[in-house]
């Protein structure tokens, strides 16, 4: 459907055009974790909303504007993603006032916050792809999803079905995305497509862990 070089082009060009968006993005998110020194659980309903944004600009920018017109079944994933915009901002306050979650969720959730601020960024210079190709959070939907498994291992706990049923929401585009992205990174041999499956289970199987051992 398409080649490698042409999928890497496409961040080259949302990069060009947006990079700054990405760079407010990024502020936004390191004034939500000045919050959340004080108050935890409103430093990350505040981070929920940053992510909101997020997806706002790659469902657009990227997954429809350059993405789509490559790949015709993204046509059917974009939606649900941009309807994050909405989502996250509504989990993270139903949520503000719950139980943390223990110290291990934490250091998973730190780890992968590093993984898309830091690894996918980086991935494309080290493969010497250059700079111009790196996967910005807020441009670059894998990047974006991984920060926001982050964000949703991290979320205070709280029961009532109307929390469970947002971050029911939450969960399965984002997880439907890593799949799809998975499977066509793995169809381009690029070993990305691991990097990327481990962070959806991974994610998911310890928030899992940590419902069964919580009840909440």
């Amino acid at each position: 459907m398409f080649s490698p070089r042409i999928y890497a082009r496409l961040f080259e060009q949302v990069n060009a055009a947006w990079w700054p968006l990405a760079a407010l993005l990024l502020a936004a998110a390191g004034l939500c974790v000045l919050i959340g020194r004080r108050r935890p659980g409103h430093g990350l309903a505040a981070l929920g909303a940053v992510l909101g944004l997020a997806w706002v600009a790659s469902g657009l920018l990227f997954l429809r504007g350059l993405y789509q017109p490559i790949n015709w079944a993204v046509g059917a994933l974009w939606p649900p993603l941009l309807a994050l915009g909405v989502l996250l901002p509504l989990l993270g306050w139903a949520r503000r006032e719950g139980a943390p979650v223990a110290a291990g969720p934490r250091r998973v959730a730190l780890a992968l916050a590093a993984w898309s601020l830091c690894a996918m960024p980086l991935w494309p210079p080290l493969a010497g792809q250059g700079w111009a190709q790196a996967e910005l959070p807020g441009l670059a939907p894998d990047a974006t999803a991984i920060a926001t498994l982050a964000w949703l291992v991290a979320l205070p706990r709280m029961r009532g079905a109307g929390a469970w049923a947002l971050a029911l929401m939450a969960w399965a585009p984002v997880l439907a995305w890593c799949g799809f992205s998975a499977l066509m990174l793995a169809a381009m041999d690029d070993p990305r497509a691991l990097g990327l499956a481990l962070a959806a289970l991974l994610a998911l199987g310890v928030r899992l862990a940590g419902v069964r051992g919580s009840g909440g």
